[in-house]
């Protein structure tokens, strides 16, 4: 399921709407399916995570476009966008599927790492859960990353992050020498196509329509 959209006017036509509903329908049922009575590996949730985030965002789309919201629409299609070279690039070569999904679980971790710091920082969840309980939460998450599994996309990681400005963290992309911006991404499963182009024209019009 790749999302690209040439034009967002192209949805302003009732019968694109309605076979996007179908796609997305039938997407659903197939996540559905399979995820049906299955125990999956780690690398496989992180694929069914963005699987599912495309599916959402589309519906996304659909709702927007149905109530002829342009400017929602084209944050929903540019997350969808988003999604969709994500599942790209995991799945674009086989011996690297397991080594780009476990970047993205890695990326995923230290996000709630930073998050559980930000609360313990500012004591935003105090009448909620207690400090004692928050550094307990984030041990488990470095506990998880020292795991033999995770401990080498860890290194890699870290190594990536020393490389940045301190305010930024690495994208999961860009691990293993991978692409550093979105826009790289898109380039990079498809140097010739329009899709950088598509992402530099959404991120135009979001901005102009905020």
């Amino acid at each position: 399921m790749t999302f690209y959209v040439d034009n967002i006017e192209d949805f302003e036509n009732k019968t694109n709407l309605n076979v996007l509903s179908k796609v997305i329908r039938f997407a659903e049922y197939l996540l559905e399916e399979i995820i049906k009575d299955r125990t999956f590996i780690q690398q496989d949730k992180a694929i069914l995570v963005f699987f599912r985030q495309l599916v959402e965002q589309a519906d996304g789309v659909y709702l927007a476009m149905d109530q002829d919201s342009i400017s929602l629409a084209r944050t929903s299609i540019r997350n969808a966008f988003e999604s969709s070279l994500a599942l790209m690039y995991i799945l674009e070569e086989a011996q690297s599927i397991g080594r780009r999904a476990l970047s993205y679980i890695v990326h995923d971790i230290h996000e709630e790492i930073q998050w559980i710091e930000h609360a313990i920082e500012t004591n935003v969840l105090a009448e909620h859960i207690s400090t004692e309980e928050l550094e307990t939460a984030k041990q488990a998450k470095l506990n998880k990353l020292s795991t033999r599994q995770l401990q080498p996309i860890e290194d890699e990681w870290i190594r990536t992050d020393a490389a940045l400005p301190q305010s930024y963290s690495p994208k999961w992309y860009s691990l293993f020498n991978g692409p550093r911006s979105i826009k790289q991404l898109a380039r990079h499963l498809n140097p010739t196509s329009a899709k950088v182009k598509v992402i530099k024209d959404l991120q135009f019009s979001i901005i102009n329509t905020k």
